[in-house]
Protein backbone atom coordinates (compact mmCIF):
# COMPACT_ATOMS: atom_id res chain seq x y z
CA UNK A 1 0.00 0.00 0.00
CA UNK A 2 1.31 3.31 -1.08
CA UNK A 3 0.38 5.55 2.09
CA UNK A 4 2.40 8.83 0.93
CA UNK A 5 0.95 8.18 -2.81
CA UNK A 6 -1.87 9.17 -1.12
CA UNK A 7 -3.80 5.77 -2.47
CA UNK A 8 -4.80 5.42 0.97
CA UNK A 9 -5.17 8.60 2.80
CA UNK A 10 -5.54 11.64 0.67
CA UNK A 11 -3.06 14.59 3.09
CA UNK A 12 -1.79 11.97 5.48
CA UNK A 13 1.40 13.03 6.71
CA UNK A 14 1.40 16.24 6.26
CA UNK A 15 1.10 19.92 8.57
CA UNK A 16 0.24 23.12 6.74
CA UNK A 17 1.23 21.48 3.28
CA UNK A 18 4.85 20.38 4.87
CA UNK A 19 6.42 16.34 5.54
CA UNK A 20 6.00 14.98 8.47
CA UNK A 21 7.07 11.73 7.60
CA UNK A 22 10.68 12.56 6.18
CA UNK A 23 12.34 16.15 4.44
CA UNK A 24 13.41 14.09 1.75
CA UNK A 25 10.23 13.21 0.49
CA UNK A 26 8.96 16.84 -0.70
CA UNK A 27 4.88 17.67 -0.88
CA UNK A 28 3.34 20.01 -3.80
CA UNK A 29 4.44 23.31 -2.00
CA UNK A 30 7.78 22.30 -2.02
CA UNK A 31 8.40 21.17 -5.59
CA UNK A 32 5.77 24.19 -6.22
CA UNK A 33 9.03 26.23 -5.19
CA UNK A 34 11.50 25.01 -6.87
CA UNK A 35 10.03 23.62 -9.79
CA UNK A 36 10.56 25.81 -13.03
CA UNK A 37 7.26 27.03 -15.32
CA UNK A 38 6.22 25.39 -18.49
CA UNK A 39 6.21 22.08 -16.30
CA UNK A 40 2.91 20.39 -15.69
CA UNK A 41 1.23 18.82 -12.73
CA UNK A 42 -1.91 16.84 -12.41
CA UNK A 43 -2.10 17.64 -8.25
CA UNK A 44 -3.28 13.98 -7.78
CA UNK A 45 -0.89 13.23 -5.00
CA UNK A 46 0.38 15.27 -2.06
CA UNK A 47 3.65 13.92 -2.72
CA UNK A 48 4.41 14.28 -5.98
CA UNK A 49 8.32 13.02 -4.91
CA UNK A 50 8.34 9.81 -2.81
CA UNK A 51 10.45 7.87 -5.04
CA UNK A 52 13.76 8.54 -3.87
CA UNK A 53 17.05 6.81 -3.25
CA UNK A 54 19.55 8.87 -0.25
CA UNK A 55 22.43 8.38 0.91
CA UNK A 56 23.47 10.05 4.30
CA UNK A 57 26.83 10.22 6.12
CA UNK A 58 27.09 11.54 9.58
CA UNK A 59 30.33 12.14 12.13
CA UNK A 60 29.75 13.57 15.40
CA UNK A 61 32.37 13.74 18.40
CA UNK A 62 33.66 16.04 21.11
CA UNK A 63 36.94 17.55 21.62
CA UNK A 64 37.41 17.53 25.25
CA UNK A 65 34.80 18.32 26.93
CA UNK A 66 34.17 21.96 26.11
CA UNK A 67 33.64 21.70 21.86
CA UNK A 68 31.09 19.42 20.06
CA UNK A 69 30.80 18.81 16.42
CA UNK A 70 28.55 17.42 13.96
CA UNK A 71 28.56 16.92 10.32
CA UNK A 72 26.03 15.40 8.30
CA UNK A 73 25.96 15.05 4.07
CA UNK A 74 22.68 13.53 2.13
CA UNK A 75 22.60 12.73 -1.26
CA UNK A 76 19.33 12.03 -3.19
CA UNK A 77 18.17 10.89 -6.24
CA UNK A 78 14.74 12.68 -6.82
CA UNK A 79 12.71 10.45 -9.45
CA UNK A 80 8.79 11.41 -8.72
CA UNK A 81 5.77 9.68 -7.99
CA UNK A 82 4.29 7.09 -10.04
CA UNK A 83 0.66 8.80 -10.33
CA UNK A 84 2.14 11.87 -11.38
CA UNK A 85 4.28 10.11 -14.02
CA UNK A 86 1.56 8.56 -16.26
CA UNK A 87 -1.24 10.63 -16.95
CA UNK A 88 -4.54 9.38 -15.14
CA UNK A 89 -2.92 9.05 -12.00
CA UNK A 90 -1.54 5.38 -13.38
CA UNK A 91 -3.85 4.17 -15.01
CA UNK A 92 -2.39 4.29 -18.17
CA UNK A 93 1.02 4.07 -19.18
CA UNK A 94 0.90 6.97 -21.23
CA UNK A 95 3.50 9.76 -19.63
CA UNK A 96 2.61 13.32 -18.40
CA UNK A 97 3.85 15.83 -21.11
CA UNK A 98 6.14 18.09 -19.63
CA UNK A 99 7.00 15.85 -16.68
CA UNK A 100 9.03 17.56 -14.28
CA UNK A 101 10.85 14.59 -13.11
CA UNK A 102 10.79 12.58 -16.67
CA UNK A 103 14.40 12.74 -15.62
CA UNK A 104 16.22 11.98 -12.12
CA UNK A 105 16.99 15.07 -10.09
CA UNK A 106 20.00 15.26 -8.21
CA UNK A 107 20.00 17.30 -4.82
CA UNK A 108 22.78 17.12 -2.09
CA UNK A 109 21.88 18.35 1.73
CA UNK A 110 25.25 19.38 4.20
CA UNK A 111 24.80 20.72 7.77
CA UNK A 112 27.68 21.34 10.20
CA UNK A 113 27.44 22.00 13.90
CA UNK A 114 29.80 23.61 16.36
CA UNK A 115 28.39 23.57 20.19
CA UNK A 116 30.13 24.78 22.91
CA UNK A 117 29.76 24.44 26.53
CA UNK A 118 30.02 27.80 28.00
CA UNK A 119 29.21 26.77 31.85
CA UNK A 120 26.88 23.99 33.23
CA UNK A 121 23.89 23.71 32.13
CA UNK A 122 24.40 26.63 29.42
CA UNK A 123 25.30 25.51 25.46
CA UNK A 124 25.73 27.72 22.44
CA UNK A 125 25.60 26.36 19.01
CA UNK A 126 26.03 27.06 15.56
CA UNK A 127 24.30 25.03 12.70
CA UNK A 128 25.64 25.88 8.76
CA UNK A 129 23.16 24.11 6.12
CA UNK A 130 23.24 24.31 2.72
CA UNK A 131 21.55 22.56 -0.16
CA UNK A 132 22.24 22.35 -3.86
CA UNK A 133 21.68 20.52 -6.59
CA UNK A 134 19.48 20.04 -9.45
CA UNK A 135 16.25 20.96 -7.73
CA UNK A 136 17.24 24.28 -5.37
CA UNK A 137 20.14 26.37 -3.45
CA UNK A 138 19.64 27.36 -0.15
CA UNK A 139 21.92 28.22 2.38
CA UNK A 140 20.83 28.96 6.09
CA UNK A 141 23.36 29.79 9.54
CA UNK A 142 21.29 29.55 12.91
CA UNK A 143 22.66 30.26 16.33
CA UNK A 144 21.44 28.83 19.29
CA UNK A 145 21.07 28.75 23.18
CA UNK A 146 20.19 25.84 25.01
CA UNK A 147 20.04 25.76 29.12
CA UNK A 148 19.22 22.92 30.98
CA UNK A 149 17.74 23.03 34.54
CA UNK A 150 18.65 20.06 36.67
CA UNK A 151 16.12 18.84 39.72
CA UNK A 152 17.12 16.01 41.74
CA UNK A 153 14.52 14.51 44.08
CA UNK A 154 14.68 11.97 46.65
CA UNK A 155 11.82 9.68 46.45
CA UNK A 156 12.38 6.73 48.91
CA UNK A 157 16.02 5.99 48.28
CA UNK A 158 16.11 6.62 44.70
CA UNK A 159 16.85 9.84 42.78
CA UNK A 160 15.27 11.37 39.80
CA UNK A 161 16.98 13.87 37.42
CA UNK A 162 13.85 16.17 35.42
CA UNK A 163 15.44 18.37 33.05
CA UNK A 164 13.87 21.54 31.72
CA UNK A 165 15.14 23.10 28.08
CA UNK A 166 14.95 26.60 27.37
CA UNK A 167 16.53 27.08 23.87
CA UNK A 168 16.00 30.34 21.34
CA UNK A 169 16.61 29.69 17.46
CA UNK A 170 17.01 32.15 14.89
CA UNK A 171 15.07 31.19 11.87
CA UNK A 172 16.61 29.45 8.85
CA UNK A 173 16.11 31.06 5.29
CA UNK A 174 15.55 29.30 2.36
CA UNK A 175 16.22 30.30 -1.20
CA UNK A 176 15.25 29.38 -4.67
Amino acid sequence: MDYLGNSFVPQGWTVEGLSMSSAIFHTQQTVETYASEGYSWQRLTTFPNIRVNAVTVAVEGEVGHMFSYLFKMSGTKNKGNRMEKYLGGGYSWVPAENYYFSEARNEYYCLFRLGKSLRRGLRANMDMAWDWGDLYKSFGVRLSAKYKIRFIREQGKCNYDDEVVFSFESPRRRHK
